[in-house]
């Protein structure tokens, strides 16, 4: 009897502990929202993790050059990478709140910085054909659970945040090419051709949504609904007006052959004179 006091005034006590940290962090107890300091703590922690582990896995693949060896170490803290965020949703959140995305970049951004430029090729081209498989995985991850219905109520959103991003695309590129005296062509195009988007734009959603999904569920839907409308209307208006810069600056053909000379076989000609016919060097 005596024993299984104890048992449960330890127990008792350790969740006593683990209550008070998840307060400290300002995480709610009782099942409600998260609080400012927990939403700090869901974009921070994920960069911990991944330059810890990623510090710790160009470590030691600085040791090899085995290419196998690497890819090996690369998977295997990148493993460890999402079991750490695992232990802190357990430990602490007490569901899924780490950003995995945000931990992987960050891993392999520091990865990618310590070890030499050359080097990392060999392991790149082992782990090329997983990288492709969890692009699509996220792309549509990421892709199913947004509601198109949620377009209709985010009009105002969707204009102002279209308008906002390409004013400050075509504006950056503008005063970047005067202060770095860039060529013309460069100066007055480059920001309409980085207008369309990307599903590079779905993984960042995912991330805002996660993260306010835990404050603000009205709010996420608000995002969520604004960065699809954005993305459709963009990869339909912007994808016209980026090939029309790349043709103002020639970067690439024009539709019209006559319009662009090396498409012309009729300029490709050789400016060839003629020689006059070899008089012969004998008189009849």
């Amino acid at each position: 009897m005596r024993q299984d006091d104890e048992v449960c005034g330890k127990t008792t006590e350790c969740a006593t502990r683990r209550r008070g940290v998840r307060q400290a962090f300002g995480i709610s107890v009782g099942g409600g929202g998260a609080s400012p300091y927990a939403v700090i703590g869901m974009v921070l922690l994920p960069f911990v993790i991944g330059i810890a582990f990623g510090l710790l896995a160009a470590a030691l693949m600085k040791t090899t050059k085995r290419n196998g060896l690497r890819f090996f170490l690369l998977m295997l803290f990148l493993l460890l990478s999402a079991v750490g965020g695992l232990l802190i949703d357990f430990l602490l959140f007490r569901s899924f709140t780490v950003n995995y995305l945000l931990t992987g970049m960050a891993f392999s951004a520091t990865v990618a910085n310590l070890l030499p430029e050359k080097e990392p090729e060999g392991v790149l081209r082992l782990y090329n054909p997983i990288l492709n498989l969890s692009l699509v995985l996220v792309i549509v991850n990421l892709g199913m659970p947004l509601d198109y219905r949620l377009i209709a109520g985010a009009g105002v959103f969707t204009v102002v945040y279209i308008l906002s991003r390409a004013a400050g695309k075509i504006g950056g590129a503008y005063i970047g090419g005067k202060m770095t005296k860039a060529e013309p062509t460069v100066t007055k195009y480059l920001g309409f051709t980085l207008l369309p988007h990307s599903g590079v734009s779905l993984v960042f959603t995912g991330i805002a949504t996660t993260t306010l999904s835990a404050v603000d569920p009205a709010l996420a839907e608000i995002v969520s609904g604004t960065i699809v409308a954005a993305a459709i209307v963009n990869e339909v208006v912007a994808v016209i007006l980026a090939k029309f810069s790349f043709k103002k600056a020639g970067e690439i053909a024009a539709d019209n052959p006559a319009d662009n000379p090396a498409d012309n076989p009729a300029d490709n000609t050789p400016n060839v004179q003629e020689v006059p016919p070899a008089q012969s060097s004998h008189t009849e």
